[in-house]
């Protein structure tokens, strides 16, 4: 979980101007594929940019602000029914993914000022304010292993990520299976294909933010594939409603999503 130099996503920010309530659009740049019209107040300049650190190969994030030289102590356990071998940069945030990964909590002040953070927090928003409140009594680290598990404990989270790794799992086989090819052709088009890209994904077409090769490959299988159009450098906040307009858009249309972030 170390912090990357590659920057990402920022989170978002109290003074930040708010959104026009009817927004303009601009005609959107195109790559072989279908965008969405991005809006043109998303041209606005932004502010300095956060480092992120993360925990896992996870779509999972949590921005912390300027990169610091954090430590980078090993740590091994489980993180959304995962198996992991990372570094983390306190004792505490290992400790804290170890014991939740096994269920033995042998250290009592560990023990006791984990139980500290729960208590006053669990009832709190999952939000950037939190985990920055989190994040700078503990450690970045330990704010995101805190956001992962409590995320996780919601049960309708639970259903969804039983559900994701079931359908992981059946297409793995069909790929061992030699079928893919097939699947993605046949399968799949009854989807269309939103992929919602990362962190400066128009300003630095070198990174793969964009997907711009899974967005052609999937094009040429003959997929209904289209690029979000989010803010490239907008808060975690704002894209997440731009998102979900998308999202209730293709629903009035009975359309069948599968998001790719």
């Amino acid at each position: 979980m170390n912090c990357l130099a590659k920057p990402t996503q920022r989170t978002g920010e109290p003074e930040a101007p708010a959104r026009a309530s009817v927004p303009i659009c601009t005609p959107a740049r195109r790559y072989g594929d279908t965008e969405i019209r991005r809006h043109a107040d998303s041209l606005r300049p932004r502010g300095t940019r956060g480092c992120v650190c993360r925990i896992a190969a996870l779509a999972l994030i949590l921005s912390v602000g300027a990169c610091f030289s954090y430590p980078k102590i090993p740590a091994v356990g489980y993180l959304a029914n995962k198996p992991i071998s990372t570094t983390v940069d306190s004792q505490l945030a290992k400790y804290y993914l170890e014991a939740s990964s096994t269920h033995i909590f042998p250290n009592a002040s560990a023990n006791e000022r984990i139980a500290d953070v729960e208590r006053r927090f669990e009832a709190r928003a999952l939000d950037w304010l939190t985990l920055r409140e989190i994040s700078e009594e503990t450690s970045p680290d330990f704010a995101t292993t805190f956001f992962i598990n409590h995320s996780l404990s919601d049960r309708y989270n639970q259903r969804f990520q039983a559900g994701f790794s079931n359908e992981l799992r059946r297409i793995d086989s069909l790929i061992h299976q030699r079928k893919w090819a097939r699947i993605a052709r046949t399968g799949l088009q009854r989807y269309k294909l939103l992929f919602i890209p990362g962190f400066h994904y128009l300003s630095d077409t070198t990174s793969g933010a964009d997907f711009s090769n899974q967005r052609l490959l999937m094009h040429q299988l003959g997929l209904d594939v289209q690029l979000a159009a989010t803010e490239e450098d907008g808060t975690v906040e704002e894209n997440a409603k731009i998102i979900a307009r998308i999202v209730r858009a293709e629903s009035r249309s009975h359309t069948k999503l599968i998001l790719v972030s």
